[in-house]
């Protein structure tokens, strides 16, 4: 039995990914937004995949005279807390010890406010909800930073392989509980 990868984000993203996937040997089932990826996580039913990458999405800025506050709204909706919807929707497809990747890079215009490191730090909130909600044994959640090479996201997501220096990862051991989890998480962490 293959590897099957559910993988969602920008259009661009996904087709830069499934090429080098599918070149891995890799089963790929893609969506684009929340109302596909339900609708696709319906069908699949329940511990169907090996392992989601969530990749960043394109957000199209609405246009007409508005706010800072409202754009700056609109980014956070549309980008993180989509992120938030689209993983409740995965995680109840993810096998045993699947592999989950969430992929940084979502970036604001010029005009709108933006910490880049408040970003990656709900990205992780997100990470350590996941891990908890799924409490599967031996399940890696990862937190990839943006600009990661399609090849590279593979290694970490499919192949499982990480180094601190290009994940942030979030992991499970085999007979770990979650405080487990989130100590050994919190060993690795690095201050810049």
């Amino acid at each position: 039995m293959g590897t099957t990868a559910l993988v969602t984000g920008s259009r661009d993203e996904v087709a830069a990914f499934s090429r080098v996937a599918t070149e891995l040997g890799i089963d790929v089932l893609t969506a684009h937004d929340v109302r596909q990826l339900s609708a696709l996580c319906t069908l699949l039913g329940s511990e169907a995949v090996d392992c989601y990458i969530q990749l960043p999405m394109t957000i199209e800025a609405k246009a007409g005279d508005r706010s800072v506050v409202d754009r700056a709204a609109e980014f956070l909706a549309e980008g993180l807390l989509t992120r938030f919807a689209l993983a409740l929707n995965a995680v109840p497809v993810l096998r045993p010890k699947a592999r989950v990747a969430l992929v940084a890079g979502h970036e604001a215009d010029e005009d709108v406010p933006d910490c880049a490191g408040a970003r990656l730090d709900l990205l992780s909130v997100l990470a350590r909800a996941v891990a908890a909600d799924a409490a599967r044994p031996g399940m890696l959640v990862n937190v990839i930073p943006p600009g990661t090479a399609p090849e590279d996201i593979a290694e970490i997501a499919i192949r499982g392989r990480t180094t601190v220096a290009t994940a942030v990862y979030a992991g499970l051991a085999p007979d770990g509980s979650f405080d487990d989890w989130r100590r050994e998480a919190l060993s690795h962490v690095s201050h810049h």
